[in-house]
């Protein structure tokens, strides 16, 4: 049984475990590279590595340490995170007359004006005359502390945002307008934009947030969740009523029909419903409801809070993606004995180690999946477990 926790197999080992299951149930078969049954192993094994490396990949994306792009979207969406989206900047153009506030560019880019400041806030270069504003552009440049910008001149401080205004010299004065892509110099009936030259654009923040920064964002909120549910079981135990809180944070209801956001308490012995409804609402922060199922449930009238009580945990178990050795009768009920055996250990449940210890012992079994209550994993729990329904899916 692959366990993806310790890296997917390569193509020589899966063959060589396909080539043993083989020669366990056909001792004289002959997988040998140049024999057809060798061929047809080499092209099952090479299938089955692919297989392994997504099924890897798909474990990788589900951890908040490795998971990448809408995966990582997808955990920091469980703990109400989400990626800040980058911005499209703004960019500054000087304009003679009143452009429309939609245009196209002679490229045909679309361009859409979304801010205007009228006033003069530039010089058209071509309309300036020497001697008459100053003896040379240099020396006007000088005296009123301007900088070129292509074919206008601004003063030096203007920056996006805040034009600085200058005086009156006689010449061809520009507004200041922005727009949502970088400007062209173009013309109308009754107007020209001029663009500054290098552009002027805002600050914004052109990218996404990164995968990095988000899984920084993420972190403190999983380790504010773990630290209220310890929180929740350590007060519930001063009380005297030991706990077992557990919550539900994907994005869609449990298989036992619990909503996200919510959790459950579970008692490990009968307890007093006034009592038990009081400490849980002092030791539940707001906005984490509590939930519990309608069978086998208790819900208190007042506080609406709810809990269950149960000394022990019951496991559902289903097993799918089940394979034969060929040759080999299948026998459920031994594979079935594995896992009560299983099961019912003390400690973090893992499916996948219930799998391979069942490949292990059964010869007849080469692969199957194992699901805990729907899950891979159950965490350690102090009640005691007990097995309820096995199905079997294939």
């Amino acid at each position: 049984m692959f366990d993806v926790t310790q890296g997917a197999p390569n193509v020589a080992d899966i063959r060589t475990r396909l080539a043993e299951k083989i020669r366990a149930s056909v001792p004289d078969a002959d997988t040998g590279r140049d024999s057809a049954l060798g061929q047809l192993l080499d092209i099952v094994a090479e299938e089955a590595a692919l297989s392994y490396e997504y099924a890897e990949h798909a474990y990788l994306q589900s951890k908040l340490a490795t998971a990448s792009g809408a995966a990582l979207d997808d955990i920091a969406s469980i703990v109400n995170v989400q990626r800040r989206r980058g911005t499209k900047p703004l960019y500054a153009a000087f304009v003679v007359g009143t452009p429309p506030d939609e245009l196209k560019f002679q490229d045909g880019t679309k361009a859409t004006i979304v801010r205007r400041i009228s006033g003069r806030f530039a010089y058209l270069r071509s309309s300036i005359r020497y001697p008459g504003a100053a003896t040379s552009e240099s020396s006007l440049m000088s005296s009123m502390s301007l900088v070129a910008k292509g074919d206008i001149l601004i003063h030096r401080d203007t920056q996006f945002g805040t034009p600085m205004a200058l005086n009156a010299i006689g010449t061809t004065d520009l507004s200041y307008v922005e727009m949502d892509v970088e400007p062209q110099s173009a013309s109308g009936e009754s107007w020209q934009i001029v663009a500054p030259v290098p552009a002027m654009r805002s600050s914004a923040n052109l990218d996404d947030e990164s995968d990095d920064s988000l899984r920084a964002r993420i972190r403190p909120q999983t380790q504010l969740i773990g630290g209220t549910i310890a929180a929740i079981e350590a007060m519930l135990g001063a009380e005297g009523m030991p706990a077992t809180v557990s919550e539900w944070l994907a994005p869609a209801l449990s298989p036992q029909g619990q909503p996200p956001g919510t959790i459950t308490i579970a008692f490990h012995a009968p307890v007093d419903a006034a009592r038990a409804a009081a400490a849980i609402k002092r030791a539940r922060p707001a906005g984490i409801p509590t939930w519990a199922p309608d069978i086998g449930g208790y819900r208190d009238a007042r506080t609406g809070e709810q809990w269950t009580v149960s000394a022990t945990r019951v496991v559902n178990i289903v097993i799918q993606g089940v394979s034969v050795v060929p040759g080999q009768s299948r026998n459920n009920a031994a594979a079935e004995a594995i896992i009560r055996r299983e099961v019912v250990k003390p400690g973090v449940i893992y499916g996948q180690k219930v799998a391979a210890i069942m490949v292990n012992e059964l010869p007849w079994l080469l692969d199957c999946a194992v699901l805990l209550n729907g899950s891979g994993t159950l965490p350690e729990d102090p009640r005691s477990t007990e097995v309820g329904t096995i199905t079997w899916n294939s």
